[in-house]
This record gives C-alpha cells, sequence and structure tokens, in this order.
C-alpha cells in the first residue's frame, strides 16, 4: 500500500509540473555534466538543463542541443531589429568579426572547398562565405552574378554587378568582372579575364596574360601587354600603347600619343598619325612613317617606303611639296627649306 501511495504522489507530481508554466523564484532546474546531456537517449524538445561543463543552460530545440547565451554585457551582443527590414546593429566599439577554426588552405579548389552561397537571389545585401574565404557587398540585379559558381576562392567583390570569379580575384565598383587568376577589376564596366590582369578606369578590357590596362575604352589582349589612355589597344606579347586611339600590335612594339600604329615587331611609333610597320622601326612626328626593317621617320611628311635600313627627316613643309621618299636601301635623306649644317668641333 505504501508504495501504491509514493507511485500515485510522483505521478501527481509530474502533472503539475507538466502543466505549470511558472517556475517560482529560487527554482532550481536540473544540472548535469556535458557527458550526460549528450547521453541523454531522446531528449524532449523544450527540455532545458544546466551544464556544469559549460557552466551555461542548453535547451534541446528540433533535436539538437542549443546554447543560451551566457550574461554579460548586453552593449556586446548582436541585436535583430526592425519588423520590416531586418537591420542588423552593433553597438561595441571593437566592430564586428568573424572566427573560423578551419583555415582555407593555399591550394583550396572547388573539390575541396566547393563554391557555396547562404543566399542566392536579387536585391542588397553583406556575405563573408568562409568556406570559399570570400566577401560580397553590395547590389546584383539577376542571380546569377553572385551565385555559387561565381564565388571565387579567396576573392572580394563590391558595388553594383560586380563579379570576382578567379581565385584571388577583386572587383569593385559598376558591372566589373575579375574572372582571372589574381585578376583585378576596378571602375565600370571592365573586365579582367586573364591571370594577373588588371582593368582600372571605364570599359576596358584586360584579356592577356598579366595585362594592364586604365583610361578608357581600352584594350590590352597580348601577353604581358600594356594599354593606357582613351581607345588604345596592345595586342601582342610585350606590347605598349599609350595616349589616344594608339595601337600596338607587333611583339614588343609601342605606340605612343594620338592615331599611331606601331605594327613591326619592336618597332616603335610617337607623335601623331605616325606608322611604324617595319621590323625594329622608328617612326616619330607628324605623319610619318617607318615601313622598312631597321628604318627611321622624323619630323612632318617623311617616309622611308619600305627600304631597309633607310633614314628619313623632314621638315615643316612650308613649301607645301608634301610626303617626302627614300629612294634605296640604308639611304639617308633630309628634307630642309632652309638648308641644314653639319657642324664640327
Amino acid at each position: 500500500m505504501k508504495q501504491l501511495y509514493t507511485l500515485l504522489l510522483l505521478l501527481a507530481t509530474k502533472v503539475v509540473f507538466a502543466q505549470s508554466t511558472t517556475l517560482t523564484p529560487g527554482t532550481v532546474l536540473p544540472s548535469m555534466t556535458t557527458a550526460q546531456r549528450t547521453a541523454l537517449a531522446s531528449p524532449t524538445n523544450g527540455t532545458l538543463v544546466f551544464d556544469t561543463g559549460t557552466q551555461s543552460y542548453w535547451y534541446r530545440q528540433a533535436g539538437v542541443w542549443v546554447e543560451l547565451p551566457k550574461g554579460g554585457n548586453m552593449a556586446n551582443y548582436w541585436q535583430l531589429s526592425g519588423m520590416a527590414g531586418n537591420e542588423i546593429t552593433h553597438t561595441n566599439s571593437g566592430g564586428f568579426w568573424s572566427k573560423n577554426p578551419v583555415a582555407v588552405p593555399f591550394t583550396a579548389d572547388t573539390i575541396s572547398n566547393p563554391p557555396t552561397v547562404p543566399v542566392n537571389e536579387a536585391g542588397t545585401r553583406l556575405m563573408w562565405i568562409p568556406n570559399r574565404s570570400a566577401f560580397r557587398a553590395g547590389t546584383v540585379s539577376n542571380t546569377s552574378i553572385w551565385s555559387a559558381s561565381k564565388i571565387g576562392l579567396f576573392s572580394f567583390a563590391s558595388g553594383f554587378d560586380t563579379q570576382a570569379n578567379g581565385k584571388w580575384s577583386t572587383a569593385m565598383g559598376n558591372v566589373t568582372t575579375a574572372s582571372g587568376l589574381g585578376s583585378v577589376a576596378l571602375g565600370s564596366g571592365n573586365n579582367a579575364t586573364n591571370e594577373a590582369s588588371v582593368a582600372l578606369g571605364a570599359l576596358n578590357n584586360a584579356t592577356g596574360y598579366v595585362s594592364t590596362t586604365t583610361g578608357y575604352l581600352n584594350s590590352a589582349s597580348g601577353y604581358v601587354s600594356t594599354a593606357m589612355g582613351y581607345n588604345t589597344h596592345a595586342s601582342s606579347a610585350y606590347t605598349t600603347a599609350i595616349g589616344n586611339y594608339t595601337t600596338a600590335s607587333g611583339e614588343g612594339a609601342l605606340a605612343t600619343g594620338g592615331y599611331t600604329t606601331a605594327s613591326g615587331s619592336y618597332a616603335t611609333a610617337m607623335g601623331a598619325h605616325t606608322w611604324a610597320s617595319g621590323q625594329y622601326a622608328t617612326a616619330m612626328g607628324y605623319v610619318t612613317a617607318a615601313s622598312g626593317r631597321l628604318s627611321t621617320a622624323m619630323g612632318y611628311g617623311a617616309n622611308t617606303d619600305y627600304y631597309a635600313g633607310a633614314f628619313i627627316i623632314g621638315d615643316s613643309d612650308p613649301n607645301n611639296e608634301g610626303v617626302t621618299y627614300s629612294g634605296a636601301t640604308d639611304q639617308f635623306v633630309a628634307r630642309y627649306w632652309n638648308g641644314y649644317y653639319l657642324m664640327t668641333s
């Protein structure tokens, strides 16, 4: 009879606790070690215990244990506020940070660290993606720009519709793309698509290996090529085009100034409306052409006329005689309206 009474008393106590929604002041909840808590067999969701190992309360939710925040200065906590905007604020002067004990290795790839994003949709967002060691901040207009496949390892992208697809790449500004390994695209409408390529300014394309473009409407497609200024083009290996409407298309060629073209290998065109099409040729001044191999045209209206080794110099042509041409290989021609002097000491 005594055993039956004890059993009824325990059952009645359990029913009262199960129906009660208020704990009286001073009530001590069950406490146990971490090992005891994790060893509980199928605890019911809503179970609340004190873990003596972590010195904190843990509750069961959706089949897993969740730790309640420990006591402290509430100013150090993140706050989620706003019924519509879901604004995240932090009042601690130390700022905000993320600590992940698992480092992303230098040799990481899409197999060891597969592409992933926490959200993929059009809109404005701030994303830190630890698995890719990548950061995104700004606005995208569609779901493809910051999709998982467009998140390069160790990459950074910010602004509007910017893409940093390449490993170690950086894209900032407006509709810029850095898809090459270690590439950089900054400004508006720039593309850096090859390894270590750089595109700065607006509407530039750096597509060559270690190519560089700066300015507006420039392209550097050659190996280690450089295009700077407005509408300049460096299309072959080691070429450089600087200025306004300049083109360096021969290997190692240099074109500077305005409307100059260096199409010969290691040719140089400088000034305005100059052409250096011969190998190792040099055209300088205004409306000059060095078309012969190793030829040189300087001044105004001078043309080596495809003769190798020719050297021609033209004055300002005050008598409007027009273009002066070379007449033979390795010939020196000089046109001076008022004569010329050869001085010796």
